[in-house]
């Protein structure tokens, strides 16, 4: 039996290009606010939620990476857009008709996926 939802980790680098300092700490370009913590539970990590469709997601930022976990429920869409960073991700279980570019197929868990700076990426889960 399939899994009721797709987790997906996937790890994000791009250079922090606009950074600030606030008073609660410094947050990256995109208003999240990076960490120093060398080791992590995700039990300590805020989640968060991205749109209205279920899906659900924590990350970790430090000075040029993020680290993010999602949840997405099945038939949800990962919808396609792209991002001036590159992204690694890995599928933790579920399954996902992923397209990169123009390359596209169903992945499975363990497998992953690399999305080069500015190339649109996305699927359904």
């Amino acid at each position: 039996a399939a899994p009721s939802s797709a987790d997906r980790t996937h790890e994000t680098t791009h250079r922090d290009r606009e950074s600030e300092v606030t008073a609660q700490g410094k947050t990256n370009e995109y208003g999240v606010q990076t960490t120093n913590r060398r080791i992590f539970s995700w039990s300590e990590v805020d989640r968060f939620s991205w749109d209205d469709g279920g899906f659900e997601g924590q990350i970790l930022s430090g000075e040029n990476m993020h680290l993010i976990r999602a949840t997405y429920p099945p038939g949800t869409p990962y919808a396609m857009h792209s991002h001036p960073y590159e992204q690694f991700s890995l599928l933790l279980s579920g399954r996902l008709r992923l397209t990169v570019g123009d390359e596209s197929r169903e992945i499975v868990p363990g497998d992953g996926w690399y999305a080069p700076s500015d190339v649109p990426h996305g699927g359904e889960v």
